[in-house]
């Protein structure tokens, strides 16, 4: 039996986890430097106040991980989408029922879905380590020494690297990173509407940036703010009634405009991409591997289709008889997820790029573009099924069809 160990207990680790769990029969440690309690709402970096948008093909995920019955309840449906441009005519509209689903996705508190994982973990075969930081890590036969603040050693035949951007880990085997800084910033928050969401997600490009309002439940929505540097430092200055003030004129009244807004939260907005995914007996894995702007909502959604084809790639080694840390293995997971990847990561990395460049030409092809999406159905199905995660560029399947 081979030992995988698994370094980060966020979103992406917890869930490869869970995964691996399910679909081998390996030895799988979990190693995390916050207190993971399964028993209350979480309140750690990975798990914080922010929400995540989850793609259809996502939540069917997590439900065959065990983690959706117990999410499903702080998860609110995104029936409708609604992509916009301030100031300019035409509109792309996507409706769950035109695609034959009850629903596009879903939006969760990252607190509800660290919950919904932890609590799933303490019902499978997963050796938790937490709190808990790594020492050092040296390579050792096959695979790696993996050495823990407490003094002891773990030896893993396969290093997962899945302690985010700012990753120790990555660092220690010498991974190198290429970043894009965006110079701005992104505000985020949940705030009240004056009138029902109505299960519609809004993404609204505005002159300043991207501005993104995500259904809750209990009639909020999840805010996602891009911002020059300067103006977002203004907005965070606003008491709370100037910031509804504002938010309610940037979102083009959508929704009655906005009434009250919770605790505001800013992220500098960065695309930080791995030099290298995989390296003998090492992987990385979510944002330690690919940080994208979060303009396309797809980040945890493009980590959990990589986990579950990394989870099937030694799921299969394990019944060949390879070595979960064999190189031209690892290499071949990642060329199977490179299509995938690129197209999300081009799709977020664009969208803030067209819609604020200031240019005639430009301007006027974007609104005969969003006219032409919302006309043509082949074009709007495909898309569709990509944000749902069951296109045919990210390897996804649905039980939706």
């Amino acid at each position: 039996m081979a030992r995988i160990v698994i370094v980060g207990g966020g979103m992406g680790g917890a869930s490869l986890a869970l995964l691996l769990a399910q679909r081998t029969t390996h030895d799988i440690v979990l190693v995390e430097q916050a207190a993971l309690a399964a028993d209350t709402l979480p309140d750690t970096p990975s798990y914080d106040a922010r929400s995540t948008a989850l793609a259809l093909g996502t939540a069917e995920i997590l439900a065959d991980i065990g983690a959706w019955a117990t999410l499903a309840p702080f998860a609110a449906p995104i029936r409708h989408i609604e992509v916009s441009h301030q100031g300019r005519f035409g509109a792309a509209r996507l409706d769950a029922r035109e695609e034959g689903v009850a629903a596009l996705g879903f939006v969760a508190e990252n607190r509800h879905l660290g919950f919904a994982l932890l609590k799933a973990l303490r019902n499978v075969r997963v050796d938790v380590r937490a709190p808990m930081r790594i020492d050092t890590i040296v390579r050792e036969d096959a695979g790696w020494a993996v050495c823990l603040i407490d003094g002891s050693a773990l030896c893993a035949d396969l290093l997962v690297v899945a302690d985010g951007v700012q990753s120790g880990t990555r660092e220690m085997l010498g991974i190198g990173v290429r970043e894009h800084d965006y110079g701005a910033i992104a505000i985020v928050c949940n705030a009240t509407p004056r009138e029902p969401h109505c299960d519609v997600a809004y993404e609204r490009f505005t002159r300043d940036g991207a501005l993104a309002l995500l259904p809750l439940t209990q009639q909020r929505c999840a805010i996602v703010w891009s911002l020059p540097a300067a103006r977002a430092q203004a907005m965070l200055a606003l008491d709370d009634d100037a910031f509804c003030a504002a938010l309610s004129e940037a979102s083009g009244q959508r929704l009655g405009g906005f009434a009250k807004a919770g605790v505001r939260s800013a992220y500098p907005l960065v695309k930080v991409l791995a030099q290298e995914q995989a390296m003998p007996g090492a992987v990385l894995l979510g944002n330690a591997a690919h940080l994208l702007h979060p303009v396309a909502g797809q980040g945890f959604n493009l980590t959990l289709r990589d986990a579950v084809a990394l989870a099937d790639t030694l799921a299969r080694a394990e019944r060949d008889g390879v070595p979960p840390g064999d190189l031209a293995l690892l290499l071949s997971y990642v060329e199977a997820r490179a299509r995938d990847q690129q197209l999300t990561a081009g799709l977020s990395h664009g969208l803030p790029q067209l819609f604020t460049a200031d240019n005639a030409l430009v301007a006027g092809a974007r609104d005969l573009g969003l006219l032409a999406f919302d006309l043509l159905a082949p074009l709007k199905r495909e898309f569709a099924r990509q944000a749902m995660g069951i296109g045919v560029f990210t390897g996804g399947t649905s039980r939706a069809g």
